[in-house]
């Protein structure tokens, strides 16, 4: 008995005793949905086709099963992109469509579409109409609950206050997040606001710049130039630098043992000074005095001031 299979415009005679049972209309579209469903993936490298038993390659050089290490691999790729499209919704400043995002991220609108929906369901994110997605109050909640939490929040806070208290400058104490400043803590005259993110210019933050000449030199540019795109290049001095790449070089030249002065890049009245906070096993910090220039020496002043800050906050990072 012979059967005859249609595949597209081509006809691919079977034989019984060498193939499969023949399929039935409803199981070979099922399989043409599969195949173009790993097609997909294949081409984002969150799939591979399984070797077949007893195959020569079916374990990794150390003994793990292919199939577990690609599974591995299908998740991290899923968790990546589900953190991808979770950062763009809520950095957006309007609601997104699934395939503006798919857009974004470089993905298939069916796989950013499974994943907003898996966000929705969980409250991260909400649909304000049919076709787009917005932030929810499910980020609120997990922001608070981790800054509450967060090691370089809680115990920092008193140090920050301190100083500020002993200056009557602006302490501002801060880390780097991609292009965000996110300002852990600033404290003056007796008002403290906790974790902010982002929110302004990065070439005009002095506590911003001295984490990013931390940084390697093209990596820096790279993040002041993203920032630049996001909260635009206001020169509110003629002393401004015009560009990422002077205003770096500017910086660079600017910071004497370890402490980084821009004073409002030229305004005479104002004192903008940072000082890097490095603690083992902790993420990068600053400490930084602004505020209208002390009378005298204002130079040794912000040294002795932020030198303590930093080492009241170092050990209490310890």
């Amino acid at each position: 008995m012979r059967f005859t299979v249609l595949s597209g415009s081509r006809e691919a005679p079977l034989n019984e005793r060498e193939t499969a049972p023949f399929e039935t209309p409803a199981r070979a579209a099922t399989s043409l949905m599969v195949t173009r469903r790993r097609r997909s993936d294949i081409r984002r490298g969150y799939y591979r086709p399984p070797s077949a038993p007893g195959r020569i390659g079916t374990r990794t050089a150390d003994g793990m099963s292919l199939a577990i290490l690609r599974s591995t691999q299908y998740a991290r790729g899923v968790l990546e992109s589900g953190l991808d499209i979770l950062r763009i919704v809520a950095e957006a400043d309007h609601p997104l469509t699934a395939t503006s995002i798919a857009q974004r991220v470089g993905l298939h609108v069916s796989s950013v579409s499974r994943t907003l929906g898996v966000l929705v369901r969980h409250g991260y994110l909400r649909k304000p109409t049919y076709h787009s997605f917005a932030a929810d109050l499910g980020l609120l909640a997990l922001a608070g609950r981790s800054a509450s939490s967060l090691t370089e929040i809680t115990a920092t806070l008193a140090p920050v206050e301190r100083l500020a208290g002993d200056t009557g400058l602006q302490a501002t104490l801060a880390a780097l997040h991609h292009d965000e400043v996110l300002y852990l803590h600033q404290s003056q005259h007796g008002r403290t606001t906790s974790a902010v993110a982002g929110g302004y210019p990065l070439h005009l933050s002095v506590v911003g710049l001295r984490l990013l000449l931390d940084l390697p030199a093209p990596r820096a540019v790279e993040v002041l130039s993203m920032a630049a795109r996001r909260y635009g290049w206001d020169r509110p001095t003629p002393g401004t630098p015009a560009d990422p790449e002077s205003c770096l070089t500017r910086a660079r030249a600017q910071i004497q043992d370890g402490v980084l002065r821009i004073d409002a890049w030229g305004d005479p009245s104002v004192l903008a000074a940072a000082v890097a906070v490095t603690v083992p096993g902790r993420a990068p910090l600053a400490l930084a005095l602004v505020g209208p220039r002390p009378p005298g020496d204002a130079d040794a002043f912000v040294r002795e001031h932020l030198a303590r800050g930093a080492e009241h906050l170092r050990s209490a990072l310890i």
